[in-house]
This record gives C-alpha cells, structure tokens and sequence, in this order.
C-alpha cells in the first residue's frame, strides 16, 4: 500500500488565549488551539520514519531490549516512534501523559527506562523529578525539539534523531 494514506496529521498552527464564561456568571481563561489543514502520510513515509527514528535510537546507544517511555499527547509521533522502537527489536513503554507526578516517577523506576519520548514541555519536568527522586534521567527524546536549556540532561529533539536516522540500512524484521 506504499502510495496510499496511511494517516492523517494536523499539527498546530497557533495558540490562542482568551476568557470565557465559566457558567456560574465569571470569566475564566481559556487556551483555544487552532490546528493546520490535514496533511497524509503515505504507508511509505510513514515506513521511512519509523525505520529511521529505530536507526537514530540504535545510533543513541540504545540496545534491543532497550525500554523506552512514550510520555505523550495521542500524536503521530507517538505511533511512528512506538514501530521504530520496534523495528528494533526495543520497548516502547507507555506513560499516560495526563499522569500525576508520582504515577510518572513510578513509571520511570518500575520499568528501569533508559530512554523517554516527551514534548518539549515536559522536558524540565521529567528532569527536575528525577533530580528530586535521586533517580537517573532517561536520555530524553523531545518531540518539539529540544529546549535550549536542559540542567545537563541528555535530550535530543525527535525531529533531530529522526534525520541522525534517516539514509541508514533497514533493520531485519
């Protein structure tokens, strides 16, 4: 099915703040998110990606074996980075991004993650827990980009690992 769609992305064009009536007769602020036209991978391009995030976490240092944590908004970044952790034989941990604080630290301890795919928000969260905790930091994967700033952690934006990736031998499935 190369050609055909495989999926369907809207990114996000804007943010958008504003106030709104909460019901009980006060205001209350609101963050409208305004999303771009949809735009179709094709299962070739979506095979390429995959293929070449797993090639870029091989290039990481990443092992088979290798637990990686999925801390994500649903996004098509979530699913192209779960098949490439596959593609090499690695295990893509889901964390529910809606977690609280504790739940996520749990997450990182339990399943011994060497590796977390996250926003670029979440970044400095994930970093200052696991300083807070005394527990390593995964190697961060920051779909976003990585912020420029990151206490010394070790973060790479997806975007960046995805290209490190790309052009590589494909993987024996």
């Amino acid at each position: 099915h190369g050609s055909k769609r495989a999926m369907g992305i809207r990114t996000i064009d804007k943010f958008e703040k504003a106030e709104i009536d909460d019901g009980m007769g006060g205001k209350k602020p609101w963050e409208f998110i305004h999303l771009k036209p949809t735009r179709y991978l094709s299962y070739s391009e979506m095979w390429t990606k995959m293929v070449a995030f797993g090639n870029g976490m091989k290039g990481l240092g990443f092992k088979s074996g290798a637990r990686i944590g999925i801390y994500e908004e649903t996004r098509y970044e979530w699913m192209v980075s779960c098949y490439g952790l596959w593609t090499q034989g690695m295990t893509g941990v889901t964390v529910y991004a809606n977690l609280g604080e504790d739940a996520l630290l749990y997450a990182i301890k339990e399943a011994e993650l060497e590796g977390m795919i996250c926003n670029k928000k979440a970044v400095q969260k994930v970093i200052d827990l696991c300083k807070t905790a005394g527990v390593p930091c995964p190697k961060l994967i920051a779909v976003d980009g990585a912020p420029e700033e990151t206490s010394g952690a070790d973060v790479i934006g997806w975007d960046a690992l995805v290209e490190q990736g790309s052009g590589q031998p494909e993987p024996e499935l």
